[in-house]
């Protein structure tokens, strides 16, 4: 953790610890003031007060004076659950294993429709303090985030936009742009899509045909 170059990514293992720790010490100061029902409800908004009893409590938010121990707690607690969760070698520990982006479809839970509609579930950058953030769902998985992404640069003649959707552009499981565009949402790469007509007509896939009526 100290020698984490504060990159929240799929590979650093300081952002695991950090975001783990961090979790398990916001928890900890909701409950410091609030009853162990309303501290469920009340914990996630309180990550910015979390955030700054990490380097003093100048307001007495802790009233036993206890901050630190309660920091330590905090910080096995994150040893513990790391543990448990990705092994005993603290050098294999990777943010993208616990922090993964799964695309479910909402038929997904029908039947067998899952193992044709879901697609991704690989380890994505970011989390909820981050520019282009990835937020924190059940156990650490990313359950929100900028699935389009999109560049506008009108300083250029013709103009052009750079996109790119996580989910990809067709809604047909057997099509090959179901989810062709995920690799690159995950690199944080984009396509150029042209605003000039002829461009655009050159550069344009049609995903389906509509025959001309008789």
């Amino acid at each position: 953790l100290a020698n984490w170059d504060f990159h929240v990514t799929p590979e650093s293992g300081g952002a695991t610890i950090f975001n783990v720790f961090f979790t398990q010490w916001t928890v900890q100061v909701a409950r410091a003031r609030f009853e162990p029902a309303e501290a469920r409800f009340v914990t996630p908004g309180v990550s910015g007060c979390a955030a700054r009893l990490l380097t003093a409590d100048q307001h007495g938010w802790f009233e036993n004076e206890d901050r630190l121990a309660i920091i330590a707690q905090s910080f096995q607690e994150t040893i513990d659950e790391l543990t448990q969760s990705l092994g005993d070698s603290v050098s294999d520990w990777k943010w993208g294993d616990l922090h993964t982006m799964p695309l479910r479809h909402v038929l997904s839970s029908r039947g067998d429709l899952a193992g044709l509609l879901d697609h991704g579930g690989a380890g994505v950058r970011g989390d909820m303090g981050t520019i282009c953030n990835s937020g924190g769902g059940v156990r650490w998985t990313a359950a929100s985030g900028a699935g389009y992404r999109m560049l506008a640069d009108l300083a250029i003649t013709p103009p052009v936009l750079y996109a790119v959707d996580g989910q990809s552009q067709s809604g047909a499981p057997g099509s090959e742009h179901y989810s062709d565009q995920y690799p690159t949402w995950l690199a944080g790469q984009y396509h150029t899509i042209h605003l000039d007509p002829s461009e655009a007509h050159g550069s344009a896939v049609s995903c389906f045909t509509i025959e001309p009526e008789e």
